[in-house]
């Protein structure tokens, strides 16, 4: 019985390795380097992870060391993002689980589903420490280290860390189409959607809105490093970098498709390169210009000259993101429940 039992072992796991074996080929020939414009080899594919369900949101550990993929079954998968090996898989929603964050002392974890509840875990032992409900779109850990932070349809929750109490609450029409809640790297404002679409910043402190800008159909917003810049996926087919304190912007095309709209966007650590995750939806007839599902197109920051655009065939690019220390590119794809991660040159 013995002999069975290991013989079991063998086989499932020589089974699993050549699923991923196959994975990591498949990711290979879909995302050949040769096809990619521009002057730069920057990104290089070095391995795919995948879960057992459509994928939503992914982030970094502050080290950089761990990749958090939340899933659409209530789950939430950690990958080793060095090896790309599973570390674990955290149970403790009912329902589609929107978005992830880590702590910046990497002590904690928290995410967030659709029907707002927001569960906290130790990052350490994986275990669930708390849950509470009031965020149904977004949550993110604040750079201060001692605010968690939740965006709903109603405004936005701030909770203190640890004993996770709310301490306030900014009521505010923000929608229901802005991904992403972008925090200042000081920890000073918050940047969403706002009322009619509008991007919006708001002071975390006084709960008021600081500058808006009417008539942008913003998908996602990111602050650059040093907090001067924020860039917007709009769907008109661009994005958009601001100056936080001078309020003007430059504009990259980025219609790669007729069909094509911006979906996430994050700057490089050093804060001169902004990469852009963009989809490529069905036209009318069902029909699309080639067999490319997504694009992930990086730009250098000042003059908006595309360093590199890489085409992929999986569909639906859902969120995108570098590591920490900048060595690491990201991005989910929520149909396949697929992450591909590449490795970044230190150089152009």
């Amino acid at each position: 019985m013995k002999h069975h039992i290991t013989g079991g072992l063998c086989i499932f796991k020589i089974t699993a390795c050549i699923f991923m074996l196959i994975l990591l080929a498949s990711c290979a020939r879909t995302i050949n380097p040769s096809i990619s414009s521009g002057k730069y080899q920057i990104l290089q594919l070095t391995r795919c992870m995948q879960m057992h369900s459509p994928i939503r949101h992914i982030a970094f550990s502050p080290d950089g060391r761990i990749i958090g993929g939340t899933g659409k079954d209530g789950t939430i998968w950690l990958w080793n993002s060095n090896t790309g090996k599973r570390i674990g898989v955290l149970k403790g929603h009912s329902d589609l689980v929107k978005s992830i964050t880590f702590s910046l002392d990497g002590k904690y974890i928290a995410s967030n589903d659709c029907r707002g509840y927001v569960v906290i875990w130790n990052a350490k032992t994986l275990k669930l420490i708390r849950k509470i409900k009031g965020a149904d779109d977004a949550v993110a850990f604040s750079p201060r280290g001692n605010l968690l932070i939740g965006r709903k349809s109603s405004g936005f929750n701030i909770w203190q860390v640890d004993p996770w109490t709310l301490v306030k609450s900014i009521p505010a029409s923000t929608g229901n189409f802005m991904a992403s809640l972008a925090i200042s790297p000081d920890g000073a404002l918050l940047a969403s959607r706002g009322a009619n679409g509008a991007l919006t910043l708001w002071s975390v402190d006084t709960g008021n809105i600081v500058y808006q800008v009417k008539g942008l159909r913003s998908r996602a917003a990111s602050f650059s490093p040093d907090g001067k810049l924020l860039a917007s996926a709009s769907r008109d087919n661009r994005v958009k970098i601001w100056d936080v304190k001078f309020h003007r912007y430059t504009s990259f095309n980025t219609a790669y498709e007729s069909t094509s709209i911006p979906w996430c966007t994050s700057f490089s650590k050093d804060g001169r390169m902004i990469v852009t995750g963009i989809r490529v939806q069905q036209g009318i007839d069902g029909k699309q210009t080639n067999t490319f599902n997504s694009y992930i197109v990086l730009q250098d920051v000042k003059s908006g000259e595309v360093l590199q655009t890489i085409r992929i065939k999986y569909p639906g690019i859902e969120s995108i993101a570098f590591s920490p220390d900048g060595r690491y590119l990201a991005a989910s794809f929520i149909i396949e429940g697929l992450v591909m991660e590449w490795s970044v040159a230190t150089s152009k």
